[in-house]
């Protein structure tokens, strides 16, 4: 019985680790688009490599930070109906 525990603790774990790099991937994706879109255009107003580097890196950033603050939780809005 503990062998099938430990079995199913390590499905788990590596369940959650396959998603967890799934998102990172699809983040990083992201944040290279953002970046790459910014440093063109920056570059073309003809600014310094140093300068966009800095600049874009801070706003995509910025961008994905603000991002994964402003999603709506799943678990808050189904709390929610419940108190109802």
């Amino acid at each position: 019985m503990a062998g099938r525990v430990a079995g199913l603790l390590v499905l788990c774990l590596v369940f959650a680790t396959a998603v967890q790099v799934i998102r990172a991937q699809m983040l990083l994706d992201q944040y290279r688009q953002c970046f790459k879109d910014c440093h063109d255009s920056c570059e073309t107003e003809g600014n310094g490599n140093t300068f966009c580097e800095m600049k874009c890196d801070g706003d995509c950033m910025a961008k994905e930070t603000a991002a994964s603050f402003c999603k709506p939780k799943l678990y808050l809005s189904s709390e929610a109906e419940e108190t109802r």
